[in-house]
């Protein structure tokens, strides 16, 4: 990946990221903070869409709410994706296909939904000609996976650094499947994107104005977070545990 292709290059240093990199290690594990650290006034949880059609590759997207109402199940600001459908549906595609057959996109945010965030982003920050954005090195089709001179190690994940301008964001780290960044912010830290590999939705940290923007776009489904929501199964209360 260079300059060249994606306007995204190799960090030469990691020094000027290190404050949202420190914040990251000192976030408790297994809640919002831990995705995007606890450095912000505001967080809001997107959800990946489902999807409907597939089998005619018409990929319509599905909100969420639309399953939850024909399994009965409720949307909160921690609910989980299998806790609506179940883990086999989760799986395996679902047992009421009329509704979804694609579970939500795990690990990528939807190159639609990097778009559309990007106008808001934009008027947030005062660097949006410099970006920081990691990609986890374990993607099998990863176009970072043998950089490692620019890597980073984060609670659980080995990243790659890279920096870019903020018009570079819907750049694909995979060189097949589309993959964005898995955590990607300005350089005056003014919010942060993160998505981690073995979730289907992302946090967004930023102002209380930059968080209330993102969920006034038309379009997506959005929720306010708490930093210290889980964003494990059991984090659910509201929903049946997933089973089989």
């Amino acid at each position: 990946m260079s300059s060249d292709s994606s306007g995204i290059r190799l960090a030469e240093s990691a020094e000027s990221a290190e404050p949202l990199l420190r914040a990251l290690y000192s976030a408790s594990s297994g809640i919002v903070e831990s995705m995007v650290s606890p450095l912000f006034d505001s967080y809001a949880r997107i959800l990946h869409p489902a999807y409907a059609d597939t089998h005619e590759r018409l990929r319509t997207p599905v909100r969420w709410a639309t399953i939850a109402g024909a399994t009965g199940r409720q949307i909160h600001p921690r609910v989980q994706f299998p806790n609506l459908v179940g883990i086999g549906d989760f799986e395996n595609g679902p047992n009421e296909p009329d509704v979804w057959d694609e579970a939500p996109e795990m690990g990528t945010l939807p190159i639609d939904i990097v778009r559309a965030l990007l106008p808001v982003l934009r008027s947030q920050t005062t660097t949006p000609q410099v970006c920081w954005y990691a990609s986890w090195d374990g993607f099998s089709d990863s176009r970072v996976r043998d950089l490692t001179t620019s890597r980073v190690e984060l609670p659980g994940r080995s990243m790659v650094l890279l920096v870019g301008a903020l018009d570079a964001a819907d750049t694909s780290f995979k060189h097949h499947d589309y993959q964005s960044a898995n955590l990607w912010w300005p350089a005056d830290l003014a919010w942060c994107v993160g998505t981690d590999i073995d979730h289907v939705s992302t946090y967004v940290g930023g102002t209380r104005n930059c968080i209330d923007e993102l969920l006034a776009l038309p379009g997506l489904e959005t929720l306010r977070a708490q930093r210290n929501d889980s964003f494990f199964y059991a984090g659910d209360t509201l929903n049946p545990a997933p089973t089989q």
